[in-house]
Order: structure tokens, then sequence, then C-alpha cells
């Protein structure tokens, strides 16, 4: 890992621990501590986490931030029965969805 990178992680996670902490509203920081227990929990249990879930849905790729401990790419393409399983799923989903209004 880069050290310019290191030093900017270290920065943005110590700053607003201890300058802005008074600034943000407590049901944030109660929220946020909810989120991190999550995301331990699921990467203990080697399950995605809020940030892959959320970068995964953004990019339309398997995105996992913890590969850049093992040095590999953070998102690789999904499989073909993993996109017909998408598809077959969303396509349910439409359907119910079209059933419900009528």
């Amino acid at each position: 890992m880069n050290f310019k990178l290191l030093s900017l992680l270290l920065i943005l996670v110590l700053i607003p621990n201890c300058a802005f902490i008074s600034f943000i509203p407590s049901p944030l920081i109660y929220t946020n501590h909810g989120k991190t227990a999550y995301d331990m929990v699921s990467f203990f249990i080697d399950s995605p986490t809020t940030n892959d879930i959320v970068l995964s849905s953004l990019t339309g790729m398997n995105c996992r931030v913890s590969n850049i401990i093992d040095e590999q790419d953070i998102c690789i393409e999904k499989s073909a029965t993993e996109k017909i399983q998408e598809y077959i799923s969303s396509y349910y989903v439409d359907e119910i969805h079209a059933e419900a209004v009528w």
C-alpha cells in the first residue's frame, strides 16, 4: 500500500473523530456505530459489507473492498451464472409488481 494513501486514510479516520464530533447529530453517530458493527460481523463471516453492496450495485460487478488485503482488484466481472440469476430475479420482481398494480 502506498504511503501517501495510507496517510490520507489515517487523516480521514482521525479528523472526524476529534475535530468534528460536536457537529454530528447523535442519531447519526449511533447509526454509524450500527453500520460499523454490521460491517465487522459481515467481514468476519466473509459476506459482503455495506460498502461492497453499494459499490457492486453502482458498478454492476462483484466488488469486495477487502480484496485490497490480498492485493487483488476490488471489483471483478460477474460470472455468466450470476448475470442470469440476476436477470431472472429482476424479471420475477417486475412481474410481481405488475400483478400487484392490476
